[in-house]
């Protein structure tokens, strides 16, 4: 009997030590499941195959530079500049953006990478950044803080005048964590709250408090995707997740 094609491809969303699976059907792009954990075995424990393995990766060892000012053999001199101290195991490497005309340089924990191309060789490692900055752009005709929750982690994007101007990320534990973030960057744009969108989504503890309470601050309030309103929490929030790695 000849084995039936395979149309699967698998999404691995990891960051600073907290893993998404995410696995999709590669013709519709739709979601067919998905699973995250705080132990990287328990999404790749599976025996499926999949026509290919993307990793979105991302931890506190990143920088951004102009395409201009790039150059190859000094990637990781530049992450010197941003770390106290170089940190061992890890692999230090670049993805442009081109449409920003930007430059991420982050490093991989060779152990993690180690693990995921011995399970699934020929994995496609690539900086989440590089993604999230690439969609959270794209439309360049508006004012907007954009925050994508990732566990405890939160990434942030601010465009001003369809310009980028900050990304970062930040440890978010609890919801005045999240609304602190949010005001601080507000108030770094020295625009108008009315004059500004805040796009956000992702998997966060306490984002239906979190979304009562920015509500107060910011009167235009989107979420990264319109799910149905019968999505589970957790379900939208990954969801959320792939939308803005797409």
């Amino acid at each position: 009997m000849e084995k039936s094609e395979v149309h699967k491809e698998l999404l691995l969303v990891i960051v600073s030590g907290y893993y998404f699976k995410i696995i999709r059907d590669t013709v519709s792009k739709q979601v067919i499941s998905s699973a995250s954990s705080s132990k990287l075995e328990d999404v790749i424990d599976g025996e499926d195959a999949y026509n290919r393995v993307l990793v979105r990766y991302l931890d506190r060892n990143f920088t951004l530079i102009p395409t201009a000012l790039y150059v190859e053999h000094h990637k990781k001199t530049y992450l010197d500049y941003t770390l106290s101290k170089g940190e061992a195991g890890m692999k230090y490497r670049a993805s442009s953006i081109p449409a920003e005309k930007m430059e991420v340089i982050w490093g991989v924990d060779e152990n993690i990478a180690t693990k995921v191309i011995q399970k699934y060789k020929g994995a496609n490692f690539e900086s989440l950044l590089s993604s999230f900055i690439s969609k959270a752009s794209a439309q360049k005709d508006r004012n907007k803080i954009t925050s994508l929750f990732l566990g405890e982690t939160a990434v942030f994007l601010v465009v001003i005048n369809g310009v980028v101007q900050l990304v970062n990320q930040f440890e978010v534990k609890q919801v005045e964590d999240a609304l602190y973030y949010h005001l601080l960057l507000l108030q770094y744009t020295g625009v108008e709250e009315h004059q500004l969108t805040v796009e956000t989504g992702g998997v966060f503890a306490d984002m239906n408090l979190f979304l009562d309470k920015l509500g107060a601050y910011f009167s235009n309030i989107q979420r990264v995707f319109s799910a149905d309103t019968n999505t589970y929490h957790v379900e939208r929030g990954i969801l959320e997740i792939e939308k803005s790695l797409h």
